[in-house]
């Protein structure tokens, strides 16, 4: 988790089996559509890049919220 400018940015890497990411997963597991929705919820953005053998990268970046003005 990093700050980035006026946003966060949490990535998430393996070196594991990848994943297809063109390819339709399992329709009842709601983890990574979960995660999605809750960084869409924060303004944010979501991206998953895997290559079958070569490992995983998940990618959030949400805005800072701003602190109010006194």
């Amino acid at each position: 988790l990093q700050r980035n400018g006026d946003h966060w940015v949490l990535r998430i890497a393996d070196d594991g089996v990848g994943m297809d990411t063109a390819k339709k997963h399992n329709p009842t597991a709601h983890g990574l559509l979960s995660m999605r929705e809750r960084a869409h919820a924060l303004g944010g953005e979501f991206s998953i890049r895997g290559r079958p053998g070569r490992g995983t990268v998940v990618e959030i970046r949400v805005p800072i919220e701003k602190e109010p003005a006194p």
